[in-house]
């Protein structure tokens, strides 16, 4: 459609909630299978309430993108991969604002 979009990461949000680690293998396939179909994970949280712990959102540099009739599955990857390079970038920028210092950032 033409629309920017713009890179933005939130550090520790993971932070404010505790999740179960959980060692059963069914209960860790059916949160695959899940994950699969409705593309979002089902976390097992401990805590209700969230946690008091410093979230920091950074923002980066706008990507104008080109309004494009019909993106093919190309075009749509590429601007894709544009994204998460800069989105990674912008991590590695600012990864001091990280709880751990030593935390990688995975893209699935």
């Amino acid at each position: 459609h033409g629309a920017s979009i713009v890179p933005v990461f939130s550090f520790n949000e993971t932070n404010t909630f505790a999740q179960f680690s959980s060692s059963n293998a069914l209960l860790n396939r059916l949160k695959a299978q899940f994950q699969a179909i409705f593309g979002i994970s089902l976390p097992l949280i401990k805590n209700v309430i969230p946690r008091r712990v410093p979230v920091t959102s950074v923002c980066g540099e706008p990507l104008h993108l080109p309004r494009i009739e019909q993106p093919s599955d190309d075009e749509t990857r590429r601007y894709l991969d544009l994204y998460i390079t800069k989105l990674q970038a912008l991590y590695e920028q600012h990864k001091n604002y990280n709880l751990d210092p030593h935390k990688k950032l995975i893209i699935l």
